[in-house]
């Protein structure tokens, strides 16, 4: 901004003819009109150029092209000594000719190269490159004008007229001097804010200083003097930069300043030769020093490269990484050691490495370094072994050491790579126990293939047997020594022996197994000749490496085979027995069903007769014949009864059951319900569960046996308050052992029953109480439940105690019968 507000004060002193504005000093080189318009073009271009957010392209490549193109012409004006005159004309159009001639003047070529340099870098900031060069040219062009500035100042400054005025045709004016430097620096600023280098120790204005002092340098001494050696510390400022083209980049501002200094300080004096030779080797001395610092920046570079990668592996290793001095003293201690120790590095490093040992290793440390540092003796280093660690809480732990020795120039560095294995320790421990424990199950496993009853045989795949135990020496006849070794069909009759090979043969190629993982009767031969049973399993066994092995486990059978034949001969005895008993009890149950039908006509006919004598005859008896009629009567109606229950019994065992799904809680209710009078005369009272199932059975036979149970609670209780309870249980489990599913039971609170008496109570017509002539039970009602619980295949059995109560249980059978869901 403010070089174009110099370009246009100074045309405005063009325009309005004021020769203070455009000489600023009588005397002094004017700005040139053209280079007052540069100025405007420039100052204009650079300020779009910094608002980065609204630049447009064309604003800032248009002004900047206008002025590499009047300052080219301008240059190639000067180098030809061809006057294009366009300049001239131009300002012919705005500014009188005397006032021209009064003032002179006209861009010079250090300006023209100037605005030259300075334009295109703006047009190449334009194009589209890497940002890295675009802010490469720019700082370039910047550290430039500003140096071209500085010497064309410093050359008014000690009136060193060729500072400023390369030419005899124009110089560089004061205030374009001015101008230069405010350009320069500002493109510098701009750029610095971009960031071209990097540098925490030289700041860029140091290389640029240097640049100006070198170039001052070179125009006050002699050409033939090698002044741009002075250049050589600029381009060693490239050690504090980042980038590595750093000193490329000052060589060639070096160059460039080089020539500048040249054209700047002609000298008719000294010989060409001279002048050519002197900066010919400044060029080449600073070259060859940039490719130096170069090379050395980059292999450092390299070097502190392989050195974080070198730290980041040392730091993320899991292994404990410790370095020592000569003397011992730690030097670096990795996170993992911390971690390994307990220790922090702070806490470790510059102190003893024997801190973290402990005793013998602690005592004896510090003499083995000496002795190692005196001789050349070593015990540990380049080697590996197991020591022992001391953490910060003093506990210890096994470590896996490894040390090696680095030597830097005169001092030796050692450095030891630590592996916490209590880990493995403890697996090694497991594994020793683990080994100890096969050993011992394979003395075991020995001690049972010895001592087994069974014969056990291995075979590998080609047939021959590997191993052969007592007990199949003592089934077969033979030494093992007289086995081993042979085929193991030495050991089958025919015609096992003719066809085991080929089926084992079959089984290697195909996998189809006949014996393998069953077992099945065989039958074997012994080294006498005879041929014997046997029952056979084979498994096979797999040894690793593709191979194969069959055990085969033998029994002799013999003993087992008499046994099941005198078996077979008992059970067919058995089964004539049985069909015998069959017989004599179908036999039984018909004789007692004609004797029960045949005895009811003699027993009616004795009742009748006596009903008719007692009715016919009464007034004729005295009181004992009455008695005696009476007794008669009772005696045939009991003797009726029991030939009735004969014959039911008989019929429960010859009638088929009828099972269906039944519902066990309205059967009872039901069974209760035709009870109902004979209950209320005895004041008994009987309770249902609710949890009574729905259960498959004959229910008419069922209820038979309900009734009966609740009839003999009620009936044999001394009770005055008389209680049945009729129930059912899922599981049963007492303390004699009994275990059962799904029982009924009923229970009273009655007179009890002793032990003794329990099975007599199924009897058939057995009383456990005197009868008297009021009593109308047979004494057959439990003989008639137990035959109905067991047509059910069930059971029935009872617990009491005497003046407590008894409670009947019987099952219905689960093995005949399903149960229905309730």
């Amino acid at each position: 901004m403010i070089a174009a507000v110099l370009g246009v004060v100074v045309m405005a002193g063009w325009l309005t003819q004021d020769a203070g504005l455009v000489t600023v000093y009588p005397g002094l080189p004017s700005m040139g009109f053209n280079t007052a318009l540069c100025f405007i073009l420039f100052g204009f271009a650079l300020l779009m150029a910094t608002f980065e957010a609204n630049r447009s392209r064309a604003v800032v490549l248009v002004p900047a092209v206008l002025v590499v193109v009047i300052s080219g012409l301008r240059l190639s004006e000067i180098l030809t000594g061809l006057p294009s005159g366009w300049g001239q004309l131009l300002l012919s159009l705005f500014v009188p000719r005397t006032f021209i001639d009064l003032v002179g003047g006209g861009m010079g070529p250090n300006t023209s190269l100037s605005f030259l340099i300075g334009a295109g870098a703006l047009i190449f900031d334009g194009l589209p490159v890497s940002n890295r060069y675009r802010h490469v040219v720019l700082e370039f062009a910047g550290l430039a004008m500003l140096a071209l500035g500085f010497v064309s100042l410093s050359g008014y400054a000690t009136t060193l007229e060729t500072a400023y005025r390369w030419s005899p045709v124009a110089g560089m004016a004061l205030h374009t001097s001015l101008g230069m430097v405010i350009i320069g620096a500002s493109i510098v600023l701009r750029d610095q804010r971009m960031g071209l280098f990097e540098s925490d120790r030289v700041p860029l204005w140091v290389p640029g200083f240097l640049c100006i002092f070198a170039l001052l340098f070179d125009l006050y001494t002699p050409l033939g003097v090698a002044a741009g050696i002075l250049y050589v510390p600029l381009v060693a400022c490239a050690f504090w930069f980042s980038d590595r083209p750093a000193p490329f980049f000052f060589a060639i501002v070096c160059t460039l300043l080089i020539g500048i200094g040249y054209f700047a300080s002609v000298d008719e004096g000294v010989a060409f030769w001279k002048v050519m030779t002197n900066r010919v080797l400044s060029v080449g001395t600073i070259w060859i020093v940039a490719v130096l610092v170069y090379w050395f920046r980059k292999t450092s570079l390299q070097l502190a490269e392989e050195q974080v990668r070198f730290g980041a592996l040392v730091r993320s290793t899991p292994d404990g990484v410790i370095s020592i001095d000569e003397r011992g003293t730690v030097r670096s201690f990795n996170p993992a050691a911390e971690a390994m120790f307990g220790f922090k590095a702070s806490h470790v490093i510059g102190r003893n490495i024997k801190m973290l040992m402990p005793e013998p290793y602690h005592s004896e440390h510090d003499g083995y370094l000496n002795r190692h540092m005196r001789t050349g003796e070593r015990r540990i280093i380049g080697t590996n072994r197991e020591v022992s660690g001391l953490r910060s809480d003093g506990s210890t732990f096994p470590l896996d050491l490894s040390v090696s020795a680095v030597e830097t120039g005169a001092e030796k560095t050692f450095v030891g790579i630590v592996r916490d294995i209590t880990e493995r320790r403890r697996q090694e421990d497991e594994l020793r126990t683990a080994l100890a424990n096969l050993n011992e199950r394979e003395q075991r496993l020995s001690a049972v293939l010895r001592t087994a009853v069974d014969g056990i045989i291995a075979i590998d795949e080609n047939y021959l047997v590997r191993h052969f135990n007592p007990a199949a020496e003592r089934i077969f006849g033979y030494r093992s020594d007289e086995v081993l070794g042979k085929n193991v069909n030495m050991l089958m009759p025919e015609p096992y022996h003719t066809a085991h090979d080929g089926y084992v043969s079959a089984y290697m190629q195909t996998g189809e197994k006949k014996i393998i993982g069953v077992g099945r009767e065989v039958q074997g031969k012994r080294k006498d000749g005879s041929v014997f049973p046997l029952d056979l399993a084979v498994s096979e066994v797999p040894l690793g490496g593709g191979e194969r092995a069959f055990v085969g486990m033998v029994r002799d059978i013999s003993d087992r085979k008499r046994q099941e034949e005198q078996l077979t001969s008992t059970l067919g005895q058995l089964e004539v027995y049985a069909a015998d008993l069959e017989r004599s009890n179908q036999e039984l149950d018909d004789f007692a069903y004609i004797a029960s039908h045949d005895l009811k006509e003699p027993l009616r006919g004795l009742h009748n007769h006596s009903r008719f004598l007692q009715e016919d005859y009464e007034e004729l008896l005295d009181d004992d014949g009455k008695r005696r009629i009476n007794r008669l009567i009772f005696l045939s109606q009991r003797m009726e009864r029991l030939v009735n229950d004969l014959l039911y019994f008989s019929r429960i065992g010859r009638q088929e059951l009828a099972v269906k799904p039944t519902d066990m809680r309205m059967l009872v209710q039901d069974v209760v319900s035709t009870l109902e009078d004979f209950l209320q005369e005895r004041g008994a009272k009987v309770e249902i569960s609710a949890d009574l199932p729905v259960y498959t059975c004959d229910s008419v036979r069922v209820a038979e046996a309900f009734r009966n149970l609740i009839t003999n609670a009620v009936k044999y209780n001394d009770k005055q308050d008389k209680r049945v309870e009729v129930g059912f249980l899922p599981r049963y489990n007492d303390a004699s052992g009994r275990n059962a599913s799904a029982v009924f039971y009923v229970r009273d609170n009655g007179k009890g029953i002793a032990p003794e008496f329990f099975s007599d109570v199924f009897r058939i017509f057995k009383r456990l109480e005197k009868r008297d002539d009021g009593d109308e039970g047979t004494g057959s009602g439990l003989t008639f439940v137990k035959k109905i619980v067991g047509r059910h295949h069930g059971d029935i059995w009872l617990t009491s105690e005497i003046g407590v109560g008894t409670t009947f249980y019987f099952t219905l059978g689960s093995d005949a019968h399903e149960q229905a869901a309730a």
